[in-house]
């Protein structure tokens, strides 16, 4: 995720130039991010609440709480139908019928794999923007879990968690 608007609101975690985060009142690290934000030439100087932990947006909770079955559904199926990179048209399929069917337009890129869905208005300016990225690709691996949504297509599988970022 990226957030446009990087300022440290109070009481967030909050960076170290070490590469860390590290929660309020906390003593020590908490997750390890410096090689990745060496890796594309930043400082560690912002903070992103964890929405993970349930403070989200209330639409967005509320959204979840409400729709839970259907998200895990989605990511089971994109679980078990992978594809692999610059090959996963149908999981685009899937993703834009997905996204047409909660009122949203998203528009598929042109080579017919992946897309791009804007919610809500464009931001006018000084107000924030949250820009979401979420990879569709799967390995070229054979799962081995026994799951019953474990991958249909030999030699191909979502060992990297796409498929949950994604749904």
């Amino acid at each position: 995720m990226t957030v446009v608007d990087s300022r440290e609101p109070e009481g967030r975690f909050r960076g170290s130039a070490q590469g860390t985060l590290v929660p309020p009142g906390a003593d020590g690290p908490r997750e390890d991010i410096g090689s990745t934000m060496s890796s594309v030439g930043s400082s560690v100087e912002s903070a992103v609440e964890d929405l993970g932990a349930g403070r989200g947006p209330s639409w967005l909770d509320a959204w979840i709480g409400a729709n839970a079955g259907r998200v895990v559904a989605w990511r089971r199926h994109i679980h078990a139908h992978p594809e692999l990179s610059r090959a996963e048209h149908e999981t685009t399929r899937f993703l834009a019928e997905r996204l047409t069917s909660v009122g949203l337009q998203p528009r598929v890129l042109p080579v017919g794999t992946g897309l791009v869905c804007d919610i809500g208005p464009d931001p006018k300016p000084g107000q924030r923007t949250v820009a979401l990225r979420a990879d569709i690709d799967a390995l070229p691996l054979t799962e081995a879990t026994g799951l019953p949504f474990a991958s249909t297509k030999d030699g191909v599988a979502h060992a990297c968690g796409h498929d949950a970022h994604t749904a």
